[in-house]
Protein backbone atom coordinates (compact mmCIF):
# COMPACT_ATOMS: atom_id res chain seq x y z
CA UNK A 1 0.00 0.00 0.00
CA UNK A 2 2.37 2.66 -1.47
CA UNK A 3 -0.02 4.65 -2.51
CA UNK A 4 0.03 7.18 0.28
CA UNK A 5 3.67 7.63 -0.24
CA UNK A 6 3.23 8.11 -4.05
CA UNK A 7 0.59 10.67 -3.21
CA UNK A 8 2.88 12.87 -0.83
CA UNK A 9 5.44 12.71 -3.08
CA UNK A 10 3.12 14.45 -6.14
CA UNK A 11 1.61 17.10 -3.48
CA UNK A 12 4.77 18.22 -2.75
CA UNK A 13 6.01 18.44 -5.85
CA UNK A 14 3.20 19.93 -7.18
CA UNK A 15 3.24 22.25 -4.29
CA UNK A 16 7.10 22.86 -5.01
CA UNK A 17 6.92 23.61 -8.33
CA UNK A 18 4.27 26.41 -7.23
CA UNK A 19 6.81 28.23 -5.52
CA UNK A 20 6.12 26.99 -1.60
CA UNK A 21 9.44 25.56 -0.08
CA UNK A 22 7.32 23.01 2.15
CA UNK A 23 10.40 21.34 4.65
CA UNK A 24 8.06 21.14 7.68
CA UNK A 25 4.99 19.37 6.07
CA UNK A 26 6.76 17.12 4.19
CA UNK A 27 8.73 15.40 7.46
CA UNK A 28 4.71 15.54 8.92
CA UNK A 29 3.08 14.14 6.20
CA UNK A 30 5.40 11.27 5.21
CA UNK A 31 4.53 10.43 8.80
CA UNK A 32 0.95 10.53 8.31
CA UNK A 33 1.30 8.64 5.27
CA UNK A 34 3.44 5.71 6.97
CA UNK A 35 0.46 6.01 9.98
CA UNK A 36 -2.04 5.54 6.91
CA UNK A 37 -0.23 2.44 5.60
CA UNK A 38 0.19 1.28 9.01
CA UNK A 39 -3.56 1.23 9.97
CA UNK A 40 -4.17 -0.15 6.48
CA UNK A 41 -6.77 2.84 5.66
CA UNK A 42 -8.18 2.92 1.98
CA UNK A 43 -8.60 6.33 1.90
CA UNK A 44 -8.17 9.50 4.83
CA UNK A 45 -10.68 10.19 7.04
CA UNK A 46 -11.26 12.61 10.48
CA UNK A 47 -11.15 9.89 12.89
CA UNK A 48 -7.33 8.72 11.36
CA UNK A 49 -6.49 12.42 11.03
CA UNK A 50 -7.42 12.63 14.72
CA UNK A 51 -5.66 10.41 15.81
CA UNK A 52 -2.66 10.82 14.20
CA UNK A 53 -2.41 14.73 15.50
CA UNK A 54 -3.50 13.16 19.18
CA UNK A 55 -0.35 10.61 19.61
CA UNK A 56 1.85 12.89 20.91
CA UNK A 57 0.27 14.20 23.94
CA UNK A 58 3.00 16.80 24.81
CA UNK A 59 2.03 18.96 21.59
CA UNK A 60 0.57 22.35 22.40
CA UNK A 61 -2.79 23.59 20.60
CA UNK A 62 -0.93 25.60 18.46
CA UNK A 63 0.85 22.28 17.00
CA UNK A 64 -2.14 20.30 16.95
CA UNK A 65 -3.47 23.07 14.64
CA UNK A 66 -0.58 23.75 12.74
CA UNK A 67 -0.40 19.85 11.63
CA UNK A 68 -4.27 19.31 11.09
CA UNK A 69 -3.97 22.66 8.25
CA UNK A 70 -1.23 20.72 6.57
CA UNK A 71 -3.45 17.55 6.45
CA UNK A 72 -6.72 19.38 5.65
CA UNK A 73 -4.40 20.67 2.88
CA UNK A 74 -2.94 17.67 1.34
CA UNK A 75 -6.92 15.56 2.25
CA UNK A 76 -8.11 18.83 -0.15
CA UNK A 77 -5.67 17.40 -3.28
CA UNK A 78 -6.20 13.52 -2.44
CA UNK A 79 -10.19 13.65 -2.65
CA UNK A 80 -9.63 14.69 -6.27
CA UNK A 81 -8.57 11.55 -6.70
CA UNK A 82 -10.38 9.08 -4.13
CA UNK A 83 -13.63 10.53 -3.88
CA UNK A 84 -14.47 8.77 -0.34
CA UNK A 85 -11.26 10.67 1.51
CA UNK A 86 -13.02 13.16 4.37
CA UNK A 87 -11.82 16.44 4.38
CA UNK A 88 -11.20 16.69 8.57
CA UNK A 89 -12.77 20.21 9.85
CA UNK A 90 -11.38 23.24 10.61
CA UNK A 91 -12.18 23.73 14.03
CA UNK A 92 -11.08 20.10 14.93
CA UNK A 93 -8.07 20.96 17.44
CA UNK A 94 -9.18 24.55 17.71
CA UNK A 95 -6.37 27.61 18.76
CA UNK A 96 -7.16 31.53 18.53
CA UNK A 97 -3.66 33.32 18.33
CA UNK A 98 -3.77 36.46 20.84
CA UNK A 99 -1.15 39.14 20.27
CA UNK A 100 -0.02 41.00 23.63
CA UNK A 101 -0.63 44.62 24.11
CA UNK A 102 2.87 46.43 23.22
CA UNK A 103 4.38 48.56 25.57
CA UNK A 104 4.52 52.41 25.17
CA UNK A 105 7.37 53.77 26.03
CA UNK A 106 6.76 57.26 27.87
CA UNK A 107 9.24 60.33 27.26
CA UNK A 108 10.91 59.61 30.70
CA UNK A 109 11.91 55.61 29.31
CA UNK A 110 13.01 57.60 26.53
CA UNK A 111 15.22 59.86 28.18
CA UNK A 112 17.04 57.07 30.83
CA UNK A 113 17.26 55.11 27.85
CA UNK A 114 19.59 57.45 26.27
CA UNK A 115 21.12 58.17 28.69
CA UNK A 116 21.98 54.63 29.10
CA UNK A 117 23.20 54.45 26.15
CA UNK A 118 25.94 57.22 26.62
CA UNK A 119 27.12 54.85 29.41
CA UNK A 120 27.98 52.27 26.80
CA UNK A 121 31.29 51.31 25.25
CA UNK A 122 33.38 53.61 27.45
CA UNK A 123 36.71 52.15 25.32
CA UNK A 124 34.69 52.77 22.38
CA UNK A 125 32.61 55.74 21.03
CA UNK A 126 31.27 54.17 18.31
CA UNK A 127 29.13 51.81 20.24
CA UNK A 128 27.83 53.96 21.94
CA UNK A 129 26.89 56.52 19.64
CA UNK A 130 25.33 53.69 17.57
CA UNK A 131 23.15 53.03 20.09
CA UNK A 132 22.20 56.08 20.94
CA UNK A 133 21.13 57.29 17.75
CA UNK A 134 19.56 54.02 16.89
CA UNK A 135 17.20 54.89 19.95
CA UNK A 136 16.78 58.13 18.86
CA UNK A 137 15.45 57.06 15.63
CA UNK A 138 13.16 54.43 16.90
CA UNK A 139 11.70 56.50 19.38
CA UNK A 140 11.27 59.81 17.18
Amino acid sequence: MKKFNHAVDEYLRLRRQLGFKLKDPECLLKKFAHFLETKKAPCITIELARSFINQNSEVSAAQKSAKLTTIRQFALYWKGVEPRTEIPPPHLFPYIYYRTNPYIYSQHDIKKLLRSCNKLGQREPIIRHTYFNLFGLLAA
